[in-house]
C-alpha cells in the first residue's frame, strides 16, 4: 500500500498536505464500492461544468483573466518557450491567491496554506468547467495553450485588455481563446481581489450558465435565484415544488439512488468495523455505532415511502438507468452490483445487518475492485481505514453550486441596490 505521512507536527504542513489529498477526490463520499460513476453521471446531468473541489464561482473570471494576461506575455514581442509561459501563468495564479487572501472573503481560496508551491493550480480544476460554459473558447489542455501560445510569434487576436505591465500596443484587441463577452477585470485584481461578483459579473456568469446548459437544473436555479438559501440538498430546495417536471424527475432518481445505495456503504463500514474489533474490546463501540447508524438508514428509507415503491417498480428502474446512460457513463458491472443492492435492500431491511447474502455482495464488490486491498480480506489494508470511509450523504456537488447560486444572487442584488 502507498501513503503519505509526516513527521512533525506543523500544523501548516499538515494543511498543506490534506489540501493536496483533497482535489484527488469528490468531497461527497469516497467511492469505496465504486458507485461514484453513477453519483457522477447524475451530477453532470443537474450540474455541468461542476466538480465538488470547485469552491467559489469568481474563479470562472479569475482564471480567464489570469490567462489574458499570459497572452500579452507570449504576445509582446519577444519569443517565449512553452515552459516560460506556463511559469507566467503559474506566477499570476499565485499572485491571484495572495491577492485573494489580502481581501475580506477568504472562505474558498484554493492555495491559501500552499501558494507558491500549490501543485493542483485553481485552473486545473476549473478548466472543464470553463470550456462547459462556453467561458474558455480554447479546445485543449493548458498544456497545449501554452504551447500554442509559445508558437505564436505576431500579435493577434488578443482580448481587450489593458495590462499596465505590457505595451500598450497590444490593448484593444480580441482573445479566440476566450469568450468575447468577458467582463473587463478590475486594475487591482492582482494585488487585491475578492471573490464577490460586481453586478456586470453576476450578469455574465448567469448569461453564461444560461447559455451554455439550457434545459438543466443549473440553469434553472440560476434563472430564478434572487436570494441565498442555505439547504442541505437540491431536492430540500425551496422552490422544489416549482421545478420544471424535467428536474423533478431527475431529482426523484437521484435522491432515491442516494438514500438506497447509502445502506451498502454503511453495511460496508459496519463488516470493516467488526473485523477490526477481532479481539479489541475497544473497538465494539464503533460497530454499535454503525449498527444505529444502519437502523437510522432504515428510518430514512421507511420516510422515502411511495417515492420509494414507486423507484422499485420496473419502469421506474428502466429510467433510472436510461438516465445514468444517457451521459455516457459506463455501468455494466457497476450496475450489476447496484440492482443486487436494491433487490436486498427493498426486501428485508429490518435484518439486513446481519443478512449474510449482503455482506456477500459487498465483500465481492470490494474485492472485485481493489482485489489484493480489499480491507476486508487484507489485515495491511484494514490498518489504513478511517473508521469512516464513504459514509457522507451524496448530494451531486450540491454545496458547490448552492455556493454559486449565493455568490450570483448577492452580486445581482448589488445590481438592484445600485438602481435603486
Amino acid at each position: 500500500m502507498s501513503g503519505l505521512s509526516w513527521l512533525d507536527y506543523s500544523e501548516k504542513d499538515r494543511r498543506r498536505t490534506l489540501e493536496f489529498i483533497e482535489t484527488f477526490r469528490e468531497r461527497d463520499t469516497r467511492d469505496e464500492l465504486g458507485i461514484g460513476v453513477i453519483r457522477d453521471a447524475f451530477s453532470d446531468l443537474l450540474f455541468p461544468g461542476t466538480t465538488t473541489v470547485q469552491t467559489r464561482i469568481r474563479y470562472f473570471l479569475l482564471i480567464p483573466w489570469a490567462y489574458l494576461r499570459v497572452e500579452a506575455y507570449a504576445r509582446g514581442g519577444a519569443e517565449r518557450s512553452a515552459d516560460q509561459v506556463a511559469g507566467r501563468a503559474r506566477e499570476l495564479e499565485v499572485a491571484t491567491i495572495r491577492a485573494l487572501l489580502a481581501g475580506d472573503d477568504k472562505e474558498g481560496v484554493l492555495g491559501r496554506d500552499a501558494r507558491e508551491l500549490l501543485k493542483q493550480l485553481p485552473s486545473r480544476i476549473y478548466w472543464q468547467g470553463l470550456g462547459v460554459w462556453g467561458i474558455r473558447r480554447f479546445p485543449g489542455s493548458r498544456a497545449q495553450l501554452h504551447r500554442e501560445l509559445a508558437r505564436t510569434s505576431r500579435v493577434s487576436g488578443l482580448a481587450e485588455f489593458r495590462d499596465p505591465d505590457e505595451d500598450v500596443g497590444l490593448v484593444g484587441r480580441r482573445s479566440a481563446n476566450w469568450h468575447e463577452g468577458l467582463p473587463d477585470p478590475p486594475v487591482d485584481v492582482f494585488t487585491k481581489s475578492s471573490f464577490a461578483l460586481r453586478p456586470e459579473d453576476a450578469y455574465y456568469l448567469r448569461d453564461r450558465i444560461l447559455s451554455s446548459t439550457a434545459d438543466t437544473l443549473l440553469a434553472h436555479l440560476v434563472a430564478i435565484t434572487v436570494t441565498p438559501t442555505d439547504v442541505d440538498a437540491p431536492w430540500l430546495h425551496p422552490g422544489w415544488a416549482e421545478f420544471p417536471p424535467v428536474h423533478r424527475e431527475q431529482l426523484h432518481h437521484a435522491r432515491v439512488f442516494a438514500t438506497v445505495i447509502r445502506g451498502a456503504t454503511l453495511l460496508y463500514n459496519l463488516m470493516l468495523a467488526r473485523k477490526k474489533s477481532e479481539g479489541v474490546e475497544a473497538s465494539l463501540e464503533l460497530v454499535h455505532t454503525y449498527e444505529q447508524r444502519l437502523e437510522e438508514w432504515q428510518l430514512e428509507m421507511e420516510d422515502l415511502g411511495d417515492e420509494l415503491d414507486r423507484w422499485a417498480q420496473p419502469s421506474d428502474q428502466a429510467r433510472f438507468w436510461a438516465l445514468v446512460e444517457s451521459t455516457g457513463a459506463r455501468v455494466v458491472r457497476t450496475r450489476r452490483f447496484v440492482e443486487s443492492w436494491v433487490d436486498i435492500a427493498l426486501g428485508d431491511r429490518a435484518s439486513l445487518r446481519d443478512d449474510h447474502s449482503a455482506q456477500q455482495l459487498i465483500r465481492d464488490r470490494e474485492i472485485g475492485l481493489k482485489r489484493g486491498l480489499a480491507r476486508l480480506e487484507n489485515p495491511h489494508a484494514l490498518e489504513g481505514w478511517s473508521e469512516a470511509s464513504g459514509i457522507g450523504p451524496i448530494t451531486y456537488r450540491w454545496s458547490t453550486v448552492q455556493t454559486f447560486m449565493n455568490d450570483i444572487a448577492t452580486g445581482l442584488r448589488g445590481a438592484d441596490a445600485a438602481a435603486d
